[in-house]
C-alpha cells in the first residue's frame, strides 16, 4: 500500500517524553509531560480489587487503585512506556492510570501518528532496545539511543490497519491466557466445596456435616522425617527420584525410602509449607516430611485436603535463619474427614479437573507459542516499509 516509500523520523521527533533528558539536545525536547512517580511498595499499599485506575508498574503486574485514593496523580493519556531501571518492558495504556518508574511517551501529533502503532513498532524493535539498556546493578536506558531509533510513518489510515490486524493477534493470545485463569478458578471453586464440609452437601453416601469428623493431623497419621543424601549420591541415571526442598526431584538416587501413592510437605527452605504427592516410589531428604498411609484417609484425599490448606501451613513456617516448618506445628493442623466412599467420589472428580488443568497448561502455552510466531511474523511483515526518496 506504499509501494513508493513513506517517510521516516526518529522517535524523539514524533514523541513527548516524561523527562528531560541530559545527554539528549533541547531542540529534540521541546515540550515534557511530566507525572508522579510512586515507589513499587507505595504502589502495593494501593492496590484495590475495585480499583478503577490502572496502576502502570515497570513489570507487567497487574492491579488498579481506587480513584479517590489517588485522585490528585492521576492521568488520563494515551501512551506507551518502558521501565527506567531493569530492561525493555515495552507497554501500551490508553485511559486513567497511576505509574511507578517509567520512560512514557506520548505521541506529539495524533493526526499522523497512531499511538498504538508506535508501540507496535517498539515491540519490533525489543531486542534493539533491550541493548540500549546498561550500566553495573541496575541497568538503565540510554534514552538519546532511544529517542534516536527511526520511525517509520505511513498514512495514519494504513497505521490503523496495520493496529487493527495486530490486535487481532493479542486479542488471541489473551483468550487463550483467559481461558486457562477461567479453568484454574473453576478448578479452585469446585475443590473449595467438595472439601468443605455443609450441612447440605451432596455427597454419594448422604453425608452431613455430622459425618465429617474433625481430627489432627497428628491423629489420622505419622509424619515421617525422609534422610539427607549428598549430592556425589546422586545420578541422573538412577530409577528413584529425591525431594528435599521442593516439589520438583532434587536428582535421582539407587534406592527408594517411600512408597507410591505418599504425601509429601516440604519443609525447609524457600518452600517451606509446600505440599506434592507422588505416584511412584521415590526417596525423601530431609527437607521433604512425608504422611504414613492411615485407615482413616485415602492418600490423594489429603493431598487435595492439604493442599487447599496451604496458605495455612506457609503462615505456621518459622523464617529465623532457614525457613523451617516443624512436624509438631504440621500434627496440630485440624482437618475435615468424611467416609471413605466421600472420600474416593471427590478424588475421582478433582483428578478429572487436574488432569484438564494439566491437559491445558501443556497445551495452552504451546498454542501460544504458535500464536506468538504468527504475531511476530506478521507484525514484523506489515511493520517493514522502504524509505521515501528524496
Amino acid at each position: 500500500m506504499c509501494p513508493n516509500g513513506v517517510e521516516w523520523k526518529t522517535l524523539g521527533e514524533v514523541t513527548y517524553w516524561d523527562k528531560r533528558f541530559n545527554e539528549v539536545d533541547r531542540s529534540l525536547q521541546p515540550e515534557i509531560r511530566k507525572y508522579h512517580y510512586f515507589l513499587a511498595n507505595e504502589l502495593e499499599e494501593l492496590e484495590s480489587p475495585t480499583g478503577t485506575i490502572k496502576i502502570l508498574y515497570t513489570s507487567n503486574r497487574i492491579a488498579y487503585a481506587d480513584e479517590e485514593t489517588v485522585a490528585e496523580n492521576v492521568v488520563d493519556a494515551e501512551v506507551v512506556a518502558i521501565p527506567w531501571g531493569g530492561n525493555a518492558n515495552i507497554k501500551y495504556f490508553k485511559g486513567k492510570f497511576i505509574t511507578a518508574d517509567n520512560r512514557i511517551a506520548v505521541v506529539r501529533d495524533p493526526s499522523i501518528l497512531s499511538t498504538k502503532f508506535v508501540y507496535y513498532w517498539l515491540t519490533k524493535n525489543q531486542a534493539e532496545i533491550d541493548s540500549y539498556y546498561r550500566g553495573a546493578g541496575i541497568k538503565h536506558p540510554s534514552m538519546l539511543k532511544v529517542l534516536s531509533l527511526p520511525l517509520p510513518l505511513p498514512p495514519l489510515e494504513i497505521q490503523k490497519k496495520i493496529v487493527e490486524c495486530l490486535d487481532k493477534f493479542s486479542a488471541l493470545a489473551a483468550e487463550l491466557q483467559a481461558e486457562l485463569q477461567m479453568r484454574r478458578k473453576q478448578y479452585e471453586y469446585y475443590r473449595t466445596q467438595l472439601l468443605t464440609p455443609h450441612s447440605d452437601c451432596n455427597s454419594a453416601d448422604n453425608t452431613d456435616d455430622a459425618q465429617w469428623e474433625w481430627k489432627t493431623l497428628g491423629e489420622v497419621c505419622t509424619i515421617l522425617r525422609g534422610k539427607r543424601l549428598t549430592k556425589s549420591e546422586l545420578s541422573a541415571d538412577e530409577q528413584y527420584p529425591v525431594f528435599h526442598g521442593g516439589i520438583e526431584p532434587l536428582g535421582f538416587y539407587k534406592e527408594c525410602n517411600r512408597e507410591a501413592d505418599t504425601v509429601m510437605i516440604i519443609n525447609v527452605g524457600a518452600s517451606a509449607g509446600t505440599v506434592g504427592y507422588s505416584d511412584k516410589k521415590f526417596w525423601s531428604s530431609d527437607g521433604c516430611y512425608c504422611l504414613s498411609k492411615s485407615d482413616l484417609v485415602i492418600p490423594k484425599f489429603m493431598y487435595y485436603l492439604l493442599q487447599k490448606r496451604e496458605l495455612e501451613l506457609k503462615s505456621k513456617v518459622r523464617y529465623a535463619g532457614i525457613p523451617t516448618l516443624d512436624s509438631d506445628v504440621i500434627k496440630r493442623i485440624k482437618i475435615p474427614l468424611p467416609s471413605l466412599a466421600e472420600q474416593a467420589r471427590i478424588v475421582a472428580i478433582l483428578d478429572k479437573f487436574e488432569k484438564l488443568i494439566t491437559s491445558m497448561e501443556e497445551g495452552i502455552p504451546a498454542e501460544q507459542i504458535r500464536q506468538q510466531k504468527r504475531y511476530e511474523y506478521y507484525r514484523d511483515l506489515l511493520l517493514t516499509f522502504d524509505r521515501k526518496a528524496v
